[in-house]
């Protein structure tokens, strides 16, 4: 990334680097890249800190003078008061607790992965909140997992991610218990003595 953004100065063009996720993982690339005079961010309150609801978000720019160009052509109330307020004031009562969320939140990604090794054919863990797994009959184990209460993501048959499911971390170890049942009972396509084994360690 750091390599497109210097080619991108170079020629004199300017790359926007969309981080929804940097809070989940190395907050120093961020810092880089906000740095970077070629270089604009895109941020977002609805990942890390829960707030999908309010839709508030920022830029980063290179300058003060090309902020005040992307200003001027925004619309007159992108965000509502309210949810600026409230924005504001989760920044300022729970800043610290981030990476206590982050250390968290890995930990949570490493146990989901290391059980869906024993319920899918593959997984990709990331550094973000979730895990991508594929299923040999991902339309069943999504209509199975509903059944039982939870949501996951499912993709259109001619995306090319259309044999994945992408799984949330869960908030703790009752709702990893949860999957891990759901998994491994009717057509969850899971191996019931891998998954046990794997989300007890998880407890």
């Amino acid at each position: 990334l750091l390599q497109n953004a210097d080619a991108c100065q170079r020629r004199r063009i300017f790359l926007l680097a969309e981080l929804a996720y940097i809070e989940f993982a190395d907050l120093t690339i961020a810092q880089t890249l906000q740095q970077h005079p070629a270089v604009f961010t895109l941020r977002t309150f609805s990942k890390a800190w829960g707030l999908a609801g309010l839709r508030v978000g920022y830029l980063t720019a290179p300058t003060v003078q090309l902020a005040a160009i992307l200003r001027a052509l925004a619309g007159p109330f992108p965000v509502s008061g309210l949810s600026l307020a409230l924005a504001r004031q989760m920044l300022q009562l729970h800043r610290e607790e981030l990476p206590g969320r982050r250390s968290s939140n890995s930990l949570m990604r490493e146990r989901l992965a290391a059980l869906l090794q024993g319920c899918s054919e593959e997984v990709i863990a990331g550094d973000a909140n979730f895990v991508l797994a594929r299923f040999a009959n991902p339309a069943g184990t999504w209509s199975h997992l509903a059944a039982c209460g939870i949501a996951v993501r499912k993709f259109a048959a001619d995306h090319g991610l259309a044999r994945w499911l992408r799984i949330s971390c869960p908030a703790g170890a009752s709702e990893l218990q949860m999957l891990a049942d759901a998994l491994t009972s009717g057509n969850g396509n899971g191996s019931k003595s891998t998954a046990g084994t794997e989300s007890g360690r998880s407890s």
